[in-house]
């Protein structure tokens, strides 16, 4: 019984991924001629010679024969949106191709249910059939013609269908990677927190920076208390939308494609000195407007300049709230910064996210500062010692600028404790209405 079972379904499969079809010519041509006697009419489609006519082949893409619920299952659904992109190449083909009139009503044969998409005056149509029964779904895109004299080439139908094909096919493979690579950090994420559980030498130092509580009683010993808003900051800090990087160096300025955190823009001579925070890469930064923060900064090689550090400067958070598809900055306030050399974060004890955002940085930028880092880390695995400041800035002044340090070099540095974050401690002075005035304004303009 089971052979038998085994041996139906082969035969089923053969029989449906084949590219001849398992009727037969005449069956066929007589299920086309009734569906296009409903459409154009029977006494015009009676004049026509059916068994002379030279019919494409099906475009066979992965058929459904079987019912499929649709069930918000994770089994189902990557059938049902297979389907739809499929659903979607078909009306593509009726938009681009020229001539074609785009038909709504269904259209039904002895084939099955057809739904006919578009028909031109030369006889051209596209057929989309889909199961009637409710809650399933089965669609494939058919490609049929009645005149014997057409050819594929004329229209650029052909090729336009391969084109859309390769998309699906690369759209699909798309997909397949990025579920690998979901599924490889998951992995990652796990071996992470296996390593987190492993005692720390300095563990005293840093075991509150995963309870919010503790985070704000290390903020008060280091003297950072929240600053007290008056009742129209306040109201004008809810009012303040959040602005994308496009509308903000369009209108204080900067470099359109920068990834640097501290920024000197100077299109407004009264606001020159701003500082970007991404959460991932600040998980313990300013979370609404007049509340202190600890920022993580990279560890020092050669000194950059960034303005005077006893100079104010306005915060933004970069985070997703309410209804926005993409990350926007939000204003927190005009900071000062003060330095916390007593307060030393612990590699192993940050974040999971955060810890992959640094690495990723500080393997792409081109940052002085961090090329120089770069550049102690491949000298230290050279020369298996710690390397003189002399030596890091001939190494980054030569050809050879450290850029073919690896993820993993820089990433096992920190780990192994060669190399080590520092902290930074932001305290609230203001917050600034006309700053605010124009964020508001821009995003409204734009």
């Amino acid at each position: 019984m089971k052979m038998r079972h085994a041996c139906r379904r082969r035969r089923w499969t053969e029989r449906d991924c084949a590219t001849k079809s398992y009727r037969s010519n005449e069956t066929r041509k007589n299920s086309e001629l009734s569906s296009l006697a409903r459409f154009y009419g029977r006494s015009q489609v009676e004049s026509l010679k059916m068994p002379t006519v030279p019919l494409l082949p099906r475009l066979y893409l992965r058929p459904l024969r079987r019912r499929v619920p649709l069930v918000r299952n994770s089994i189902h659904r990557p059938v049902i949106q297979r389907e739809m992109r499929i659903r979607q190449m078909c009306l593509k083909i009726v938009k681009k191709v020229q001539g074609l009139t785009p038909c709504c009503n269904p259209k039904f044969s002895r084939m099955g249910p057809c739904r006919l998409l578009a028909a031109d005056d030369q006889g051209l149509v596209i057929v989309a059939t889909r199961s009637p029964v409710r809650q399933s779904l089965a669609f494939e895109g058919v490609i049929r013609h009645r005149n014997e004299n057409w050819h594929g080439e004329e229209h650029g139908l052909l090729p336009l269908v391969s084109h859309l094909l390769t998309r699906m096919h690369r759209r699909a493979s798309r997909v397949t990677n990025r579920r690998k690579k979901r599924k490889r950090n998951a992995n990652v994420q796990r071996i992470g927190r296996a390593t987190s559980t492993t005692p720390s030498a300095h563990s005293d130092n840093t075991s509150g920076f995963h309870d919010p509580t503790a985070i704000q009683s290390l903020l008060r010993r280091a003297g950072l208390e929240p600053l007290e808003l008056a009742s129209c900051e306040t109201a004008r800090a809810e009012e303040t939308p959040g602005i994308n990087w496009p509308t903000f160096w369009r209108t204080f300025g900067g470099q359109p494609k920068s990834r640097d955190e501290w920024l000197y823009c100077c299109k407004i001579p009264s606001h020159k000195w701003f500082f970007r925070g991404n959460a991932s890469a600040q998980p313990y930064g300013p979370t609404s407007p007049g509340q202190p923060g600890l920022l993580l900064i990279a560890p020092a090689t050669i000194d950059a300049p960034r303005g005077d550090q006893d100079s104010s400067l306005h915060l933004f958070m970069s985070q997703r709230t309410g209804r926005e598809s993409t990350a926007r900055l939000h204003y927190r306030g005009e900071y000062t910064r003060t330095r916390l050399p007593e307060l030393q974060p612990i590699w192993h004890d940050l974040p999971l996210r955060c810890r992959q955002t640094w690495v990723r940085r500080f393997t792409v930028s081109w940052d002085p500062a961090i090329r120089a880092l770069r550049a102690r880390i491949r000298l230290r695995n050279e020369l298996e010692r710690e390397p003189s400041v002399g030596e890091i800035q001939a190494y980054v002044e030569g050809t050879n600028e450290g850029y073919d340090v690896s993820y993993k070099d820089i990433s096992a540095a920190f780990q192994e404790g060669k190399e080590n974050m520092r902290f930074e401690g932001f305290q609230c002075v203001g917050y600034d209405l006309n700053l605010a005035t124009i964020i508001k304004q821009n995003v409204v303009d734009a």
